[in-house]
């Protein structure tokens, strides 16, 4: 398991990078990193949880400033192996 975690890691890091060299504008790398982590996602994670993006509302109205990275139903073990690779490269590359 560790190992396919590591060449997944890899294989994204590496996607990344395309999409760093390729794009100077940081808005079009960002939609370029999200469209890669969201391809990932709906790869690995089991059907019942939904990945897409959009804008972000609270209950107060306020919004985040961009697009974001959505999952829904996030009863999933947040500290699992793939979960903890998912947010470390959230970390990294969008935020």
């Amino acid at each position: 398991m560790r190992e396919l975690l590591e060449n997944l890691e890899t294989e994204m890091r590496q996607k990344f990078e395309v999409v760093r060299s390729k794009f100077e504008h940081s808005g079009n790398k960002g939609t370029n990193t999200e469209a890669i982590l969201r391809e990932f996602l709906r790869s690995y994670l089991p059907r019942r949880y939904g990945v897409g993006h959009g804008e972000i509302v609270d209950s107060l109205g306020g919004h985040l400033p961009r697009p974001t990275l959505s999952l829904s139903q996030m009863s999933i073990r947040l500290r699992s192996p793939l979960m903890s690779l998912v947010f470390s490269l959230l970390r990294e590359f969008l935020l």
